[in-house]
């Protein structure tokens, strides 16, 4: 182990209040009550674990389980289970500290006082003095001749009384040399003891400084190790931090929601099945595509196989690690979660669960600022996904509920994982989950895939296992008694199973529903009863549930409830519903009286049509399937009252949103919060500051210049001001402690007024200052100056999001110049949104700017938006210069193949024989490139010609584009692989001319 060795016997040694001593007592303890063999068990377990450890030992859990009846024991084990997983994770955190390095600085200064003044030198001048005066009168006398007997005798005087003088400072001087002389070397003696001592003091303080400068060198290294491990955990949390703004989305939550429903030993008999067997064995094919109809459990199947893989990726690590780096990302989407069926989330979740902190690169962070970027993030999703691929050596991505995306969603996703997968080093395995709707589409994109239904004998072994399961466990005490079968003559329960196996036609679904209603029976012959009149199909189970609703006093909230799950854009939690449900359009204040009590039993009050996820507390529809049928008129007058209008609910839930953030509670909230506290910077401070011109003089410069910049826009002639705002963030999310749906309807009011009208909403005038102008709970995606001075943010959300009120108020509030309104037509013609263009139509000032919507009109194939732009005079046969290639209409449609719209101008005398502009081609060249024979057919028939010239750079006739020329001649190119009846019928239109 690698922490403690276990024991057969618990250590009782004491422990020293650490946390390691602590710990190893801990391991200790619990390894005395092991076994030898769990023991050496144990000892072999050494890996951390990791995102998938919860998600691999429940798998295995169950596998070694397989005889145990009822629900799966790692379902319930899983969240726990993740719940430690994730917090042995949290050990990689550095905690950063500073210890005082006290820098010892030793030295010594010598103060040596040099006695310079020679005392002997001072009396030996002075007796020579005197010996120079003595001779200089002799010389005198001498030299004048001064022979007189009296001037001999003043000489000898004279001489006799210096005498004793000079003898006396003679003796003197020998004195003092005598005791400088002793000085001298006294000083001599004491500076050398001096230097004896400074020499032993100077060895005693090289040593410790020795020992200093080790124990400094030691303390530096470690100061630069905590530094350089700072730096990476800083780095590594900013790397997390990119992560977690790559997708938001919590792909474990759909799964884990999915897979309480699953019963053990069902659905293994698809992993038996030859399409199954070589799709996960063999390295082609690459893809496999389970359908199925509705309610037979196309889910919880993926859920298996997603257990399979993992229990394989586990067999490969622990058995014959050969090889550990396989992983399964999977995203599991829901028809009532907006983000699971959105393509762009869907991938960035799939991108986010193959990536860890240590694997991005400075290519990869760069990559990932740039998905925020709308024009590239098709394409730096793909190159991202490609460098996922390259760090596995297989990689299985798992899709469910592709049927319930929308096509443009559904395409985008499929044609991005085509690209990955078509690769010829590709180690990608795709599993799809569906309705057989949209089976043309997969195969259409990845011919060759496997395909295989659910509708078949192995599905009815499987129902039959899930009915003995579920009556059994209905039976045992443990069970709630809303939910419990209770039955008086216990043989009656193999009667409910031979009833209900009948009945199932394949559908889990219907057999749920089933055993919710007998469940509530009162007695063995109301069971008898139900059994007898069991519906026939799932539409009428549905309406058999909603009659015993209409007789209930809560059919009102349960009705209101169905119009709520319908229309949000994710499933809301109990109190968020619970809060929602008090509030009516335009009234601004919460409703006590419509407050629901009791909403815990929303199950019971809807009979199980929607359920409630006890881990998070959510309310959702049982079934996709539910939802379909409220959307339809019922045929009986009684039921009518629990249809839902989409558009109505989706308005009225934009209704609430708006009251709700405008409500009295949150405006007398917001009063209350404290103003900005204005700050006053003394200039006097400042100006002293600047005295110096160090670094911190700069650093206050760079703040006034930085606060003059903030500033800038601030009428006021208080330049030293500054403002001191307290964090909008920390007062929402402390505001939304006491109001639970404070977060949703500040997250997607705006998604659910896309279609408020003046007049129609009772919340117009609240909603046109919350678009315009700043509001104190909710931001908008563009400034009040972006709004009215449009900007490319504007643009670009409008150009993403169909949103006809926003737009309306944009075009009116605005005045849009040429280029605008260019812009705006472009988008939208390109969109095919017909009811903007009506509006942008009456804005334009000049014809010419409809040439720019018939043409993306004409190339996206949009008939009523051609016809329009027609009717409103737009030239059929202008060619645009730059934008759209130099191509007029007619060649934008023809290389679409859209016969329709190829007719349709044709009938508006477009020219069918428009030249070519630069590497373009005529309507003929364009359909003949893209293989559109019904097309070519037609403009033939509109005399096309054959022969026209190609483009001067870049262009081909129309032979050599359905050919696909490319050196050799037409013929040949076709024969290679073009397109070989538009050759023929080319060919034969050329004879005929």
């Amino acid at each position: 182990m690698s922490l403690v060795a276990l024991r057969r016997t618990p250590r009782t040694d004491n422990v020293d209040g650490s946390v390691t001593k602590s710990l190893e007592l801990a391991l200790s303890d619990f390894g005395s009550v092991l076994t030898d063999d769990e023991r050496k068990e144990l000892q072999q377990i050494k890996e951390v674990p990791d995102a998938s450890a919860a998600l691999i030992f429940t798998a295995e859990l169950d596998a070694s389980n397989q005889t145990r009846r009822g629900r799966s024991i790692g379902a319930r084990a899983f969240s726990m289970l993740q719940s430690v997983q994730q917090f042995s994770a949290i050990v990689g955190t550095f905690v950063s500290s500073h210890p005082d390095v006290a820098a010892l600085v030793w030295g010594s200064v010598k103060l040596t006082v040099l006695i310079a003044a020679n005392i002997t030198s001072y009396f030996e001048s002075l007796a020579d003095l005197h010996a120079s005066d003595y001779k200089f009168i002799l010389l005198v006398a001498s030299s004048a001749n001064l022979k007189t007997e009296g001037l001999k005798k003043v000489t000898t005087e004279l001489r006799g009384k210096l005498r004793p003088q000079l003898e006396n400072i003679q003796f003197c001087a020998k004195d003092v040399k005598k005791a400088i002389a002793l000085a001298k070397a006294t000083t001599d003696r004491q500076e050398q003891e001096l230097q004896e001592q400074e020499r032993k003091l100077a060895d005693n303080h090289r040593k410790h400084l020795s020992i200093f400068a080790s124990r400094a060198q030691k303390e530096l290294e470690n100061a630069r190790e905590q530094q350089r491990h700072r730096a990476q955990d800083l780095l590594r949390k900013k790397r997390m931090k990119l992560l977690d703004s790559l997708s938001t989305y919590k792909h474990q939550k759909n799964f884990s929601q999915a897979r309480k429903r699953r019963y053990r030993n069902t659905a293994m008999w698809l992993f038996s099945t030859i399409e199954f067997t070589e799709w996960k064995d063999n390295e082609k094919p690459l893809v496999f595509f389970l359908t199925g109809k509705i309610g037979s459990g196309k889910t919880v199947l993926t859920l298996v196989l997603l257990l399979f893989s993992v229990s394989a990726v586990i067999e490969y690590l622990y058995c014959e690690r050969k090889r550990t780096n396989e992983l399964t990302a999977f995203v599991l989407s829901r028809y009532d979660d907006s983000v699971s069926l959105s393509a762009i989330s869907v991938l960035r979740s799939i991108i986010r669960q193959c990536l860890e902190p240590d694997d991005i690169t400075e290519e990869v962070e760069r990559q990932l600022s740039e998905l925020n970027t709308y024009s590239k993030v098709i394409e730096t999703t793909k190159t991202l996904l490609q460098y996922c691929t390259s760090k596995f050596a297989i990689l299985y991505i798992i899709i469910d509920s592709l049927d319930e995306f929308e096509t443009e969603e559904r395409n985008t996703l499929l044609r991005v994982l085509s690209s990955v997968i078509s690769r010829p080093d590709s180690i990608v395995k795709l599993f799809l989950v569906g309705r057989g709707s949209i089976s043309e589409a997969i195969r259409k994109i990845f011919p060759g895939s496997h395909e295989k239904s659910t509708e078949n004998n192995e599905v009815e072994v499987d129902i039959e296992i899930y009915i003995r399961e579920n009556i059994a466990l209905r039976q045992k005490e443990e069970i709630s008694i809303d939910e419990r079968l209770i039955l008086t003559d216990p043989a009656m329960d193999q009667e409910i199973i031979k009833v209900l196996i009948n009945g199932a036609n394949g559908m889990f679904l219907w057999v749920d529903f089933q055993i919710a209603e007998i469940c509530g029976c009162t007695c063995d012959n109301e069971i008898r009863k139900v059994l007898l009149t069991l519906p026939k199909s799932i539409g009428e189970t549905f309406d058999r549930a909603m009659r015993r609703i209409s007789k209930r006093p809560s059919a009102k909230t349960a009705i209101d409830i169905f119009r709520w799950v319908a229309a949000t854009k994710r499933a809301l939690t109990l109190d968020e519903l619970r809060e929602a449900l008090s509030y009516e359009p335009g009234t601004p204040y919460f409703i006590t009286g419509r407050r629901p009590n009791g909403l815990e039993r929303v199950t019971f009050w809807c009979e199980n049509l929607v359920q409630l996820d006890e881990e998070f507390q959510t309310v959702q529809f049982t079934h996709r399937s539910v939802l379909q049928h409220l959307l339809e008129p019922s045929s009986d007058l009684g039921l009518l009252g629990f249809h839902i209008n989409l558009g109505e609910a989706d308005h009225f839930i934009g209704e609430i949103c708006v009251t709700y953030l405008n409500s009295n509670d949150f405006k007398t909230t917001l009063a209350r919060r404290p103003a900005a506290v204005p700050t006053r910077l003394p200039n006097y401070l400042i100006e002293k500051t600047l005295e110096g011109e160090d670094i911190a003089t700069r650093m206050i410069r760079a703040t006034q210049k930085l606060n003059a910049h903030v500033f800038r826009n601030i009428k006021s002639d208080k330049a030293d001001m500054m403002i001191i705002n307290d964090r909008f963030e920390d007062f929402t999310t402390t505001l939304q402690i006491g109001h639970p749906f404070l977060e949703y309807a500040r997250s997607y009011w705006l998604s659910h007024t896309h279609t408020f009208e003046d007049g129609k909403s009772r919340t117009w005038s609240l909603w046109t200052k919350m678009i315009r102008s700043p509001h104190g709970l909710v931001t908008t995606p563009w400034t009040p100056e972006e709004f009215y001075e449009p900007s490319h943010v504007i643009y670009e959300w409008l150009s993403k999001h169909d949103h006809f009120a926003v737009f309306l108020q944009f075009v009116t509030s605005t005045r849009l110049d040429s280029a605008g309104r260019i812009r705006l037509i472009s988008c939208y013609a390109r969109l095919g949104r017909l009811n903007y263009i009506d509006i942008l139509i009456g804005l334009v000032q000049d014809k010419k700017e409809l040439l720019y919507g018939l043409l993306y009109a004409a190339g996206s194939g949009h008939l009523g938006v051609v016809q329009r732009l027609l009717d409103a005079k737009a030239d059929v046969n202008a060619a645009d210069a730059a934008g759209y290639g130099g191509r007029t209409a007619l060649q934008a449609a023809a290389a679409g193949g859209h016969l329709e719209v190829v007719q349709r101008l044709l009938d508006a005398k477009a020219d069918v024989n428009a030249a070519a502009r630069y590497r373009g081609r005529t309507a003929l060249q364009a359909a003949a490139t893209g293989g559109h024979l019904e097309v070519v057919q037609r403009l033939l028939d509109a005399k096309a010609d054959v022969n026209a010239a190609a483009a001067r750079y870049g262009g081909r006739t129309a032979l050599q584009a359905a050919a696909r020329y490319g050196g050799h001649t037409a013929l040949q190119a076709a024969a290679v692989g073009g397109h070989l009846q538009i050759v023929a019928l080319l060919k034969s239109s050329r004879t005929g001319n």
